[in-house]
């Protein structure tokens, strides 16, 4: 929509958590991207903490349903004993029509985790273990719609501003 709505050339787009393991909503805009020559930059592929062994912050704006399919995904992969991060990260690697992904990390060793990840594909058991997460926790959530938290913050964010003024507007402050 803003593509076709702008006028000003957009050369680039930086996009968050868009192609991941429960959203790939990206891949419905690939072709238009391409036919206006427009840049594509992925990131967070384990949306912002919700693929990763230890779960995201506490700030994280995803629906509680979005935060416990992940983390059901996250058990089942540390049951047998499958990093889901680097699922996650694969996950956006293989994704050939998507030339570079963002991810960032909090350690040293996520560092070196994630290059072993994006270095080294997945085995059979790997694979396996995506194949079933997806399947049982995550693909509901592609069904239900509820995939991302997009406009969340914005959100609370007015919603808090038109307190503000409600207030201001009553009592005068």
């Amino acid at each position: 929509e803003v593509l076709e709505r702008n006028r000003v050339k957009i050369s680039t787009i930086f996009s968050y958590s868009r192609e991941t393991l429960f959203d790939h909503s990206l891949r419905d805009i690939l072709p238009l991207l391409r036919e206006k020559g427009v840049g594509l930059l992925n990131a967070a592929p384990t949306g912002m903490g919700l693929l990763v062994p230890q779960g995201p912050p506490d700030w994280h704006p995803a629906s509680d349903a979005i935060k416990a399919a992940c983390h059901k995904a996250a058990q089942y992969c540390k049951a047998r004993e499958v990093d889901i991060a680097r699922l996650a990260l694969r996950t956006a690697i293989e994704n050939e029509e998507l030339p570079t992904t963002f991810i960032s990390a909090a350690k040293v060793e996520f560092i070196k985790q994630n290059i072993e990840a994006a270095t080294t594909p997945l085995s059979d058991k790997e694979k396996e273990c995506r194949g079933h997460i997806v399947a049982e926790f995550l693909k509901p959530l592609q069904d239900a719609n509820n995939t991302h938290w997009e406009g969340v913050e914005l959100r609370q964010y007015w919603e808090e501003v038109g307190k503000t003024l409600l207030l201001q507007s009553h009592y005068g402050r």
